[in-house]
């Protein structure tokens, strides 16, 4: 995961992201892969 995309990142982010990462290696779901791209729009619009 590069986390070099996102230059300003927040620590609810960084945690966030973890969390992601660690769902993503647990069980690979176009679920998750879904919920992420939905969770970076509501970081975005904030």
């Amino acid at each position: 995961m590069r986390q070099a995309v996102f230059p300003i990142i927040s620590v609810e982010a960084a945690v966030f992201f973890k969390i992601i990462k660690k769902l993503y290696l647990t069980r690979a779901r176009f679920g998750h892969l879904i919920f992420l791209i939905n969770a970076l729009i509501v970081l975005e619009g904030r």
